[in-house]
């Protein structure tokens, strides 16, 4: 599915997330002939959704990925904000999650996490390789974890 420009400036965000989650729904019902996904992952996708978005869904329908422990580093670079962190002596180690969805950036139902330390010898690059790899596999056992399987 492509997403377009909104057609009316003129709108609200409110607006535009209904129409989207509309949009998005149609486009579903289309191509997969079915009313809902079972699931919608979220890896690497940098939209905030609101409520007016998610209420279009049934609840817990999306899931995303986030590296940071819970209730750490919510929302984006929270890779650079954790490695702050550890050089400036707040933190020891950080870590990655799998969480529902909700209006609240990175607060959803946690399905998953991993901890992952930070060592003297990191740099960010090196501390991002080894997150990215643990993003890897968590996000595979928490999307089956979502889906009960």
């Amino acid at each position: 599915m492509s997403l377009k420009a909104h057609k009316d400036a003129g709108k609200t965000r409110k607006d535009y997330d209904v129409d989207l989650a509309d949009a998005i729904i149609a486009e579903f019902k289309k191509v997969a002939n079915k009313d809902m996904p079972d699931l919608v992952v979220l890896a690497g996708f940098m939209h905030i959704l609101s409520q007016e978005f998610l209420a279009k869904f049934p609840p817990g329908l999306f899931i995303n990925l986030h590296p940071a422990l819970p209730g750490q580093f919510d929302g984006a670079h929270a890779i650079d904000r954790a490695f702050a962190a550890f050089k400036e002596g707040k933190i020891k180690g950080t870590g990655v999650m799998v969480h529902r969805v909700i209006a609240e950036v990175d607060r959803g139902e946690v399905i998953l996490t991993e901890e992952i330390p930070i060592l003297e010898t990191d740099t960010l690059e090196t501390l991002e390789e080894r997150m990215h790899s643990v993003e890897h596999g968590i996000i595979v056992r928490g999307t089956k974890a979502a889906l009960g399987v």
